[in-house]
């Protein structure tokens, strides 16, 4: 096994959910791909695109991905079961790209963080 591999699967599953815990909120880029099943791969974004909507985060498509906000632990299981459906459903190769950004000194938003 690859090394990032197992420390990603090591990542997403080894999240201990106390209740006590206040739920970290954060915005992220989400860009997964659907490796070698040709050149259209639109079945394969819208979903995942219905998974994070499932998984209670705001969404915002754009040209290369879609902006996501919400509960980190929402997240991480909406990417995790994004990956699973698009196995299940044939593709042999899936690609994440995620970036996550969280803040402790004020609240942030999509809408903050896209304001002009």
């Amino acid at each position: 096994m690859i090394p990032f591999v197992s420390t990603i699967r090591g990542f997403f599953s080894s999240r201990k959910k106390q209740k006590t815990e206040e739920p970290m909120y954060v915005v992220a880029d989400i860009a997964t791909t659907a490796l070698d099943k040709g050149a259209s791969i639109a079945p394969y974004v819208q979903s995942c695109r219905e998974i994070l909507k499932k998984h209670h985060l705001k969404l915002n498509n754009h040209a290369f991905g879609t902006n996501a906000e919400g509960r980190l632990s929402d997240l991480e299981d909406a990417v995790r079961e994004c990956h699973q459906v698009l196995h299940s459903k044939g593709v042999p190769r899936v690609s994440t790209n995620l970036t996550i950004s969280s803040r402790t000194d004020k609240a942030q938003s999509l809408k903050t963080r896209l304001a002009v």
